[in-house]
């Protein structure tokens, strides 16, 4: 079974804000999925390692 992510976790693995999150989540550069009836907002983990693969460098994180 997959793993999901909060948007907090998210935040704080990628070192980024709130509102920069959400700008790549509408962006589509990480796709992100509602569950539940309540709709809580989680990223699995095979997204935010897409995005890292297309994002890092030999360096590390490269800001979007």
């Amino acid at each position: 079974m997959e793993k999901f992510y909060t948007p907090g976790e998210v935040q704080q693995i990628l070192r980024i804000s709130r509102p920069t999150l959400i700008r790549l989540i509408k962006g589509g550069e990480i796709h992100a999925t509602r569950l539940g009836a309540a709709g809580h907002l989680r990223v699995a983990e095979s997204a935010l390692a897409t995005f890292l693969s297309r994002h890092t460098t030999e360096g590390g994180y490269r800001r979007c």
